[in-house]
């Protein structure tokens, strides 16, 4: 057996360990309380090492999900109390503090909200905490996410933006998904710029629509995105207002080879309506 906590503690971790974090942590995205309540274990034994630290701050969503889940029940893992108590004695760490956030208690969950406030780096978990069914966990963790959404819009975008949008259809989801709406709409250039080129799939979507309509986008990024974006609805929209700015006609019915039931291309993406680029001339007439 593998002593997590004396590796850690002499500063280092192993190949053997990181393999077992890896696993529990891709196991745990994959809904696994089981590996919730061994990943937890892990974290709390090497809690002051760095590479744990990072492991925290690169959690995806669905990582924090399952530990909230995870802690929910008649019988509470034994993680949850130990982060608890740890959390109640001054620990105000990373990971107690994380952890802690995700116990049944809701006075154990905003007190760990509370400890949280000054990291911007945790700002997934904190969005789960925004739509907490207890009022004083969701008020207080809100509070946070707004004040990032202020001081670092961009950062707080790249991190917390995806979160929020995929929780927004959870009963108290509303409110952070409009506060990330407003930010693009009225915060700096930036934001939405980082916004436009995310990953995420609901985040891109969103900053295109607001960019679209607020006239954000000039003739070649619309003409390009129309071609090149890996989500049909992105390109469509993209190739509408190309074809809107470029004065042509805009179809109303999918190509074939554009239907969201048509196979992916092998080669470059087609445009979304499979024309030519907009800004080609049209042929002379005889």
């Amino acid at each position: 057996m593998v002593d997590v906590g004396n590796m850690a503690a002499m500063g280092f971790l192993g190949d053997r360990v990181r393999e077992r974090l890896d696993r529990a942590v891709a196991e745990t995205a994959g809904g696994s309380f089981d590996a919730a309540h061994r990943l937890a274990s892990m974290l709390l034994a090497a809690r002051h090492n760095a590479d744990v630290t990072r492991l925290l701050v690169e959690a995806p969503l669905p990582v924090w999900l399952t530990l909230d889940a995870s802690a929910r029940g008649w019988n509470a893992p034994q993680w949850t109390e130990t982060a608890a108590r740890r959390l109640a004695s001054g620990g105000l760490g990373l990971v107690e503090s994380a952890l802690a956030a995700c116990h049944a208690n809701g006075h154990v969950r905003q007190a760990a909200v509370t400890a949280l406030g000054a990291r911007d780096d945790v700002l997934g978990l904190l969005a789960v905490r925004a739509v907490d069914w207890v009022p004083q966990v969701r008020d207080r963790a809100r509070l946070v996410c707004g004040r990032w959404l202020v001081r670092t819009p961009v950062r707080a975008i790249s991190v917390l933006a995806p979160a929020a949008l995929a929780l927004r259809g959870r009963r108290e989801g509303e409110w952070l998904a409009e506060a990330v709406e407003t930010t693009l709409r009225t915060g700096p250039p930036e934001a939405l710029a980082v916004a436009l080129a995310s990953g995420d799939r609901r985040l891109r979507r969103l900053a295109h629509t607001i960019a679209v309509a607020a006239g954000r986008l000039d003739l070649r990024e619309l003409t390009r995105t129309a071609l090149t974006d890996p989500d049909l609805p992105v390109r469509v929209l993209c190739a509408d207002a190309a074809l809107r700015a470029a004065g042509r006609p805009v179809t109303t019915t999918y190509p074939a080879a554009c239907s969201p039931a048509a196979p992916p291309p092998s080669g470059p993406k087609p445009c979304a309506r499979c024309l030519r680029p907009v800004t080609s001339r049209p042929p002379r007439r005889p």
